[in-house]
């Protein structure tokens, strides 16, 4: 199972985009990071998630939990994904949608501004995760 950055800080692959969005990804999972076309492609467990490269800032490996990376992004998004869930943080609301735009499940953000959506129940298939104007892509294999 894998175990995304929080509570405890972690060795982490974090990307930036420009918007101010963060993602961190536990090194222990062995997340691979690769360009794909117009994406940076990270796949960690059974979560494969693409990356516009036009919104992509930077990608670091640091010591990091999402709380922290959470408060340094104020406002922004930041998000965790791991083999069963997504966790975003600085945010009202996430939604899952398929490819085609159906939407399978919307979580509304805590009083903390955190939202999880389960991913263990979902089939194959490529997924769409947004928050607010923040979108990406997730592969569950």
């Amino acid at each position: 199972m894998a175990v995304p950055c929080i509570a405890e800080k972690k060795l982490c692959v974090v990307i930036y985009e420009k918007q101010g969005q963060t993602a961190a990804f536990d090194l222990e999972q062995r997340p691979s990071v690769s360009f794909c076309g117009n994406d940076v492609r990270l796949v960690c467990c059974n979560t494969d998630v693409l990356y516009p490269l036009e919104n992509y800032l930077k990608m670091t490996i640091q010591e990091a939990d999402t709380e922290t990376l959470a408060e340094k992004t104020m406002a922004d998004t930041s998000f965790s994904v791991s083999e069963n869930e997504i966790t975003a943080h600085g945010c009202d609301s996430m939604s899952l949608y398929t490819v085609d735009g159906k939407l399978i499940t919307t979580a509304q953000a805590d009083e903390n501004g955190t939202a999880t959506l389960a991913t263990c129940q979902l089939g194959k298939g490529v997924y769409l995760v947004k928050t607010g104007n923040n979108a990406f892509k997730i592969t569950k294999k």
